[in-house]
């Protein structure tokens, strides 16, 4: 694999691990995929009743990050005594397995950020003999069928050990300056627009929309969602087989976000930003904006540093739905793991209740339906005060990113993805990404699809 790049999905996973330090230091500035050659596996063992092995056990987990994961880790080891997380950190994923297996030394997990190229390269075991022995996966009421999401074919190579859906953030401060009502957790956009064109000063410096790139690029792929104008994430079509980047619908949405800056002027342009001193982070807590993008790694940040009294909003409802994007980590076991039943136990461990627990009381949002949970959001401190019923709600509605298992997903990152952010900053023409689409969809794909044996 390559180095780590800076992909959509990939800043994800950064985000998702990395950046939560960036946060909390208060920087101010439906779902099947393409069949998959059939391998030969060795059945699995059945995880209905666990027994403690004489002798211990220790996973190598080859991440991005550790931070407060370290918990988990540790509550992990609470309940499995005898397996013990061993975190291998890099910023290349890939090249750190493929050398470990080389050297004799495999790991047991990996985040896994392009499922073609660990399937290529025959790391990846398939799943789904373990999932379907798993009682704790039988039991748990997993939302959405999050922990079958990464698959080719009919076979799982991978499964997420977290669900981050987005919410957005709003500056209260700014509404109360403007004499604006917090709107309801059902809001449209036609709301949204609104609201920010009243609380936009110029004068004053202050704008209904920041300046953050994540509106480039999150934003504007969930209001595409909400609308209709794509079915799957990274511009893909609903069996993530071609990229509708080149159609009608999203060219309006791209349109609408792009007006927010220049026809409603709710949002600075990259000279006003500038001028300001604002960079294309999260420069939110400045407090001269009055709507942002938040997820559960800016918490500690905002709770920490922001100056202002802030709260929590569901993305608005579209002409279709009321969408989010549910940001997630898949990690794979692999094939040469000496102790795949264990590695196993770890995957699954996510959808147990002590791990929901720890998940909400880390600002982050449940993925299974526990009895014990209802109210366990309103109860912990990290929420006190806040919109709850909007971060329960983010956590119900559509829809999950499966960008690990669109085909060459690099490619479509590096060639039209990536560079979104000069069209939205510097008015760039869209032809070359149009461009990029077609070749994708005649080239590409059809190159992807041949070298895993699928044509």
């Amino acid at each position: 694999m390559r180095n780590l790049k800076a992909t959509p999905f990939v800043l994800a996973l950064v985000f998702l691990f990395t950046l939560i330090m960036t946060a909390c230091s208060g920087n101010s500035n439906n779902n099947s995929s393409p069949s998959a050659s059939s391998n030969t596996q060795e059945p699995a063992p059945s995880t209905a009743a666990v027994e403690t092995p004489k002798d211990p056990v220790t996973l190598k987990y080859v991440t991005y990050f550790v931070g407060q994961y370290q918990a988990e880790y540790d509550l992990f080891h609470k309940k499995y005594p005898w397996i013990t997380i061993e975190p291998i950190v890099t910023d290349d994923v890939l090249g750190t397995v493929v050398s470990m297996v080389a050297a004799g030394d495999s790991p047991d997990l990996a985040i896994v950020d392009n499922m073609t190229t660990f399937v290529q390269q025959d790391l990846l075991e398939e799943l789904t003999p373990y999932m379907e022995g798993s009682e704790i996966l039988k039991t748990a009421k997993i939302r959405n069928e999050i922990s079958s999401i990464y698959k080719l074919g009919d076979k799982n190579y991978a499964m997420p050990i977290s669900d981050v859906p987005l919410w957005m953030v709003v500056n209260k401060d700014l509404l109360e300056k403007h004499g604006l009502e917090m709107p309801s957790n059902d809001w449209t956009y036609d709301d949204f627009l609104e609201i920010a064109k009243q609380a936009t000063d110029l004068k004053a410096g202050e704008y209904g929309v920041a300046y953050d790139t994540t509106f480039n690029s999150w934003f504007t792929e969930i209001y595409a969602m909400a609308n209709g104008a794509i079915p799957n994430f990274g511009y893909m079509n609903e069996d993530l087989t071609q990229t509708v980047f080149n159609t009608p619908e999203v060219a309006a949405s791209l349109q609408w976000v792009s007006d927010l800056t220049y026809k409603w002027h709710v949002r600075p342009t990259t000279q006003e930003a500038e001028s300001y001193g604002w960079d294309s982070g999260n420069n939110f807590l400045a407090g001269k904006s009055l709507f942002g993008i938040g997820a559960d790694w800016y918490v500690p940040g905002f709770n920490d540093n922001a100056k202002f009294e802030w709260d929590v909003l569901p993305f608005p409802v579209g002409k279709k739905m009321q969408a989010t994007m549910h940001l997630n980590a898949p990690f794979g076991i692999m094939k040469t793991s000496k102790n795949k039943e264990a590695a196993f136990l770890w995957l699954t461990f996510q959808y147990e209740l002590e791990a929901q627990k720890w998940m909400i009381e880390n600002s982050g949002t449940a993925f299974v339906d526990y009895p014990e949970l209802g109210a366990y959001y309103a109860a912990v401190d990290v929420w006190k005060g806040k919109n709850v019923a909007a971060i329960e709600r983010t956590g119900e509605i559509c829809c999950y990113t499966k960008s690990p298992a669109i085909l060459d997903v690099d490619w479509i990152n590096a060639n039209m993805l990536a560079n979104l952010n000069q069209y939205f900053y510097a008015k760039a023409d869209l032809t070359p990404f149009f461009a990029a689409a077609d070749q994708y969809n005649s080239q590409i794909v059809v190159a992807a699809r041949k070298a895993l044996g699928l044509e």
